[in-house]
């Protein structure tokens, strides 16, 4: 019966496991990977330059995912072989697909669109035969059209028709031939969508209907389409205007057409120039001088329409702005470099005005003891201007610059300016304005170019066509090249302690109180003075000396530690040798770094200058991240078996936990376990016991709760010490033990790591019977596959981003080296190695920018040392120079070396030795 009973149990047991996995993997195969058409299309698809990606289609399919939980696989063919492909069943979604006969009787075209395309009749940006605000241009003109696009050919005679156009319609059967015939000269216009790739690169004749377009899926995959028309359906139900609202954000109506030079208009330039622009002298940031040459926005502006129609230009200077006015109107000078405006038909100065260049933020800056706005306010504006229509004032004052504009201002002369926002700034960091505030709604400015109206209409047709040409982004890089942020001038004294009052104050008065109490201290320690010298010299001394000693010996001391660590992950990562000798390279690899840590106390500067180390838990960082325990213990088992068994301690590892692996900080606790089991090897008789117990029990879902215990049966610890012992340089000495060493610092670094772990670190002791110490702490299990992310695992981790990179390599010592260069040719690096820092500068210098993609350079070498070597190379003038990664890749650790290392243009810090996966990390860092 009870055999029954038992039978049932696990078999029920069997039933609920299998019902766990089956419901693991249902949930892992509902993830479903789709093949989707991606064809580079501006606005549509697009893929920007660190590999995200864009455009309609994409943020569709963002959306739909969210709906349908589809992960994408995106496949970037041509358009025409995308279009193909999907005919085929290729892929399981397109988007942007338009409906036309004779195409898609394979494809699934949901009940709601993705938005509207127009079409466009385009043509060359140099067919002066052609005008854009001229449908009778279109008369007699051949126009080619993609035969496949009946709809959009119906649209187009339809509006043919209605105009009473007659032009002749060309068909093409392939993308590639409908594309290149506008180029070719086989036709005058092509018949597109607003959605063509190369639209900037010709000018709109006409444009007219919409047409819809799809995201569509195969026909012979139900599934995927039901759930693409559900998820669309949803989306346009929370908002309706989601694919407008997406075509308008990728696709503003903002055709930009190009305005071309007419035959009469080229002689006029060539028999007329040079041509005189009249500016305001030393007027930042619209005209000013610099290296000789005249800067600001006026002479960039001017560049660029002599760069359109060949035209020479010079500047005339005037005083104030009233002048260049003058100027123009008197005829001694054909240009008004920038007028201002505010964008609208006024035109006091009888000049004949351009079409706007460029419009400036602009600020009203206010005297604060006057009330605004008011009709009795009095605006500052410069002469030749007006004060804006749309602020209230009862008069005018002028002045001849913004910056008498702001005194006035300032003194109460008038009440308000309106000053452009790259002047203001300017200004402000000439001087320190006290009684004005700023006013931040202010209308724009904008800027045109003015000509006399006496003179020849062909100047301002000329000027207003090259306006026309000039993209936003050529006058937006204007502007930023003459924003103030470039470093015209730096802020005076006076403005710097008006912004500052506060501080400024505070100085003065530390200052005086420096001063008052240097005198005092000098003569209260005149007569000590040389007796703390000569203290000082001899404590300096000693420390100096010991510093070189200490400098030293961790040089000479992990040199050797870094290859025989580098040789040991060599020979574990290749592979070779049976078990055994695996295992014992292994336990050579856990020693050499069990040394590691040894060293790492012993040298450690702070310990012996300042005599004793706070242990802070802020400067101590938990790193949470997957381990296997079993791989922990077993290295700890490594690192201490040996000792054990030269002094017949019997060793032996308890562990009873229902998972292998968990997420935590490996280091730390192994650190903290290290620590323990040397404090009971050193304090346990031979022919001891040291037991190593770790026992699991579940706490809450996903989390385990782990106990560690160390428990010896040494010399144990008085009742009135156990307290005592976890502080800093605390030890329990005992007479009878002449070999007792260390620092008295591991049971209080690891009680504060126990702690930041989440957990108390505790101990129970009887004199001559042992020690036990224990804690217990939570961690996540880790439940997914875990083989391929062992540290003692012999095959080497891919880092695949690290593959075909180029680094050179400056190191002295060859054995290192080889170790270096061996680890890195594993992960498909090419490396180049010179032996000093002269040769590392020499072979920089050698190649052309962008040939090494990092630099791994030791600090002591002959020649020339790496300090010296990285500080001449982010002196040289060329482009990398300052960009390149160099990390420090040496055996001098102590943390002035670390300082002088970033001092000197170093980004990182590698200290020898440096385990393989620490050196692919580091250096992946700088490369991602």
């Amino acid at each position: 019966m009870k055999l029954l009973k038992s039978t049932f149990v696990w078999l029920a047991i069997i039933i609920s496991i299998c019902a766990c996995v089956t419901a693991n993997a249902a949930e892992t195969q509902a993830k479903k990977v789709l093949k989707v058409a991606f064809p580079e299309t501006r606005g549509i698809c697009e893929t920007y330059a660190d590999g995200t990606r864009g455009g309609v289609v994409y943020e569709w399919l963002v959306e739909i995912a969210k709906y349908t939980g589809w992960e994408y696989e995106f496949i970037g063919d041509s358009i025409s072989q995308s279009i193909k492909n999907m005919e085929h069943n290729k892929y399981d979604l397109m988007g942007a697909v338009l409906k036309s006969s004779g195409f898609g009787e394979n494809l699934y075209y949901p009940e709601h669109l993705m938005g509207y395309s127009y079409s466009l009749l385009i043509y060359n940006k140099n067919d002066q035969n052609i005008k854009g605000f001229d449908i009778k241009s279109l008369e007699g003109k051949t126009i080619g059209v993609f035969a496949k696009a009946t709809d959009k050919i119906k649209r187009l005679n339809n509006v043919l028709e209605f105009n009473d156009i007659k032009s002749d319609i060309k068909y093409y059967g392939t993308s590639d031939e409908f594309e290149s015939s506008l180029d070719n000269g086989e036709v005058d216009l092509l018949l597109v969508s607003d959605l063509f790739n190369k639209l900037a690169d010709y000018n709109v004749a006409l444009r007219f209907n919409s047409e819809p377009c799809y995201i569509v899926a195969r026909k012979d995959d139900p599934e995927t389409s039901a759930q693409l028309n559900e998820a669309i359906k949803k989306i346009y139900a929370v908002n309706p205007n989601f694919g407008e609202a997406l075509f308008q954000k990728y696709f503003p109506v903002n055709y930009s057409n190009t305005a071309v030079f007419s035959e009469q208009e080229s002689t006029f330039i060539h028999k007329n120039g040079p041509f005189k622009v009249a500016v305001v002298k030393n007027n930042y940031p619209f005209y000013y001088i610099k290296d000789g040459e005249p800067k600001g926005i006026v002479p960039e502006i001017f560049a660029l329409i002599a760069a359109q129609i060949g035209a020479e230009f010079e500047y005339i200077t005037a005083a104030s702005y009233g002048q260049t006015l003058e100027l123009v109107k008197s005829g001694q000078a054909d240009i008004l470099g920038y007028y201002i405006n505010e964008n609208d038909a006024f035109n006091p100065d009888g000049l004949n005005i351009t079409k706007n260049y460029m419009m400036l933020n602009s600020i009203i800056m206010r005297n604060k003891y006057t009330p605004f706005p008011n009709d009795k306010n009095i605006a500052a504006v410069i002469n030749g201007s007006c004060a804006s229509r749309n602020i209230k004032h009862t008069d005018v004052a002028h002045f001849d610059t913004y910056e008498e504009c702001l005194n006035a201002v300032d003194s109460g002369e008038a009440s308000y300016s309106r000053i452009p926002v790259v002047v203001l700034e300017d200004l402000y960091m000439s001087d320190y304005y006290t009684n004005i505030i700023p006013v931040i709604e202010s209308p724009e400015i904008y800027l045109s170019l003015g000509v006399s109206s006496s003179n020849d209409i062909q100047l301002y047709s000329i000027l207003n066509k090259s306006l026309v040409n000039l993209t936003n982004e050529q006058t937006a890089q204007v502007l930023s090249n003459n924003a103030l942020m470039s470093g015209k001038k730096e802020m005076s004294f006076k403005a710097l302690v008006y912004s500052n009052p506060v501080i400024f104050s505070l100085i003065i008065i530390g200052f005086i109180l420096l001063v008052v109490t240097i005198v005092f201290m000098y003569f209260w320690f005149k007569m000590k003075n040389q007796v703390i010298y000569f203290k000082m010299k001899k404590v300096e001394n000693i420390s100096k000396v010991r510093s070189e000693f200490l400098s030293r010996m961790s040089h000479e001391i992990r040199t050797p530690l870094n290859a025989i660590i580098g040789l040991a992950n060599l020979m574990r990562l290749s592979g070779e040798g049976d078990p055994v000798t695996q295992k014992n390279i292994s336990k050579i690899d856990s020693s050499a770094k069990f040394l590691l840590s040894i060293v790492n106390d012993i040298l450690d500067m702070s310990k012996i200058e300042s005599g004793k180390i706070q242990i802070e838990s802020s400067k101590i960082q938990i790193e949470s991240r997957p381990f296997s325990m079993d791989n922990l213990l077993r290295q700890l088992s490594n690192i201490f078996l040996v000792m054990a068994e030269e002094r017949k301690i019997k060793l032996q590892f308890k562990c009873c936990f229902t998972h292998k692996n968990f997420v935590g900080d490996e280091l730390r606790l192994k650190q903290v376990l290290i620590n323990l089991l040397s404090n009971a090897h050193k304090f346990t008789e031979n022919n001891g016991e040291i037991t190593v117990t770790v026992l699991e029990s579940a706490a809450e879902e996903g989390v385990s709760e782990l106990r560690f215990s160390v428990c010896d049966t040494g010399i144990g610890i008085p009742e009135t010490d156990l307290e005592r012992i976890f502080g800093s340089f605390e030890q329990v000495f005992r007479k009878s033990r002449s070999n007792q060493q260390g620092t008295g610092l591991g049971l209080a670094i690891s009680r504060n790591l126990v702690e930041l772990m989440g957990g108390i670190l505790s101990v129970r002791s009887e004199v001559e019977k042992g020690s036990e110490f224990f804690f217990t702490i939570k961690l996540p299990v880790y439940e997914k596959q875990f083989d391929e992310i062992l540290e003692n695992n012999n095959e080497v981790r891919i880092h695949s981003y690290l593959a075909g990179k180029n680094i050179l390599l400056a190191e002295d010592n060859d054995l290192n080296a080889e170790i270096a260069v061996t680890m890195l040719e594993m992960q498909g690096v090419h490396v180049e190695r010179v032996v000093n820092g002269q040769q590392a500068v020499d072979r920089f210098q050698e190649t052309l920018p962008g040939t090494y993609d990092l630099i791994l350079m030791d600090l002591q070498m002959p020649v020339k040392g790496g300090l010296e070597a990285a500080a001449e190379i982010r002196s040289l003038s060329r482009d990398d120079a300052q960009e390149i990664p160099v990390i420090a890749m040496t055996a001098n650790t102590l943390q002035e070396d670390r300082e002088k290392a970033l001092a000197a243009g170093m980004n990182a810090f590698i200290p020898k030795p440096f385990d393989v996966e620490q050196l692919y990390k580091s250096i992946e860092k700088f490369l991602h």
